[in-house]
């Protein structure tokens, strides 16, 4: 397979550790409680404490939510906007895509279509992609596809590292990706 590329070896970090830098790089805000935590000598601090959010949860804050985010393990993270560039580049993909593939049975979708990386696990937006034959759906949803055969994503600064690393190796979950194409926003490069 072709996804099987150059890019498995590359950045050694955990997933949870790129994915934390970039949607705080992307501003994200995490839901938190805080409870009380005892250290030597009887002090006290409040530490934070993650609130597990179910898929269900996930799903129904989507839906009336005015800005797009991911779920990972139990955790939402708010996404950034675009660029310039990003939106340009995302829109002549798109427009070269559906001329391309107007007579195959192929859809191209933006990045408002989310992909399911790992059942009730990972959710995400890619920049693109695209779907050929019949659309597989998440379990009960109409709004999640499952069945991608390409995936493009527009490389910035603050993502490039967890496009390249752990989310490549996240959407090497999906079964029917043949394709991951990674495009640099600031020069003439594409890697495939």
């Amino acid at each position: 397979r072709r996804i099987d590329s150059k890019f498995v070896s590359l950045p050694k970090r955990s997933y949870d550790s790129i994915a934390r830098e970039h949607f705080r790089l992307c501003g994200y805000k995490r839901i938190q409680t805080t409870k009380p935590v005892t250290l030597k000598g009887d002090i006290s601090m409040a530490q934070p404490k993650r609130k597990f959010i179910s898929p269900d949860e996930y799903f129904m804050t989507e839906e009336t939510a005015e800005c797009k985010s991911e779920y990972y393990h139990g955790e939402i993270f708010a996404m950034g906007g675009a660029s310039v560039n990003h939106n340009l580049i995302t829109s002549n993909v798109i427009i070269s895509l559906g001329n391309s593939l107007q007579d195959a049975s192929c859809l191209v979708f933006p990045s408002d279509i989310k992909v399911q990386m790992d059942k009730d696990c990972h959710y995400a937006y890619p920049d693109v992609s695209v779907v050929c034959g019949d659309i597989e759906y998440a379990e009960n949803r109409n709004d999640i596809i499952a069945n991608p055969v390409v995936i493009f994503e527009i490389l910035s600064d603050s993502t490039k590292d967890y496009d390249r690393g752990s989310k490549f190796t996240a959407y090497r979950n999906i079964p029917s990706l043949r394709d991951y194409i990674l495009i640099d926003q600031h020069s003439v490069f594409v890697e495939h």
